[in-house]
């Protein structure tokens, strides 16, 4: 692995080009410590599919719920997402997904 690469947005958009995704969860700091994989992130699924959520504890807790995890080789600021893949169905309630950290 070099640093750097696979980036963030090399990662995310093959797996969205390929899979069934329907949104995804970033931290609520994104958007000001890391603008550009901010926007593409939301350019990319469109901003009302994106979610965002505390970085401690919540992003945390949620990712540790993830059931596969990739490490790239990026090293940025909050270059980060957890993908929401869904079936060919109505979407997953985020209220659904949230409740469940905070009954672990």
């Amino acid at each position: 692995m070099v640093t750097g690469s696979p980036s963030f947005q090399d990662i995310v958009s093959a797996l969205v080009e390929v899979g069934d995704f329907e949104g995804a969860i970033v931290t609520a700091d994104m958007s000001e410590l890391n603008p550009k994989d901010y926007k593409f992130i939301t350019d990319l699924m469109g901003k009302e599919n994106i979610h965002e959520m505390n970085y401690i504890p919540d992003y945390y807790q949620m990712r540790a719920r993830c059931k596969v995890v990739i490490q790239t080789g990026d090293y940025g600021v909050h270059a980060q997402a957890i993908l929401i893949a869904g079936y060919p169905s109505a979407d997953i309630p985020m209220n659904w997904l949230q409740n469940g950290i905070k009954n672990n």
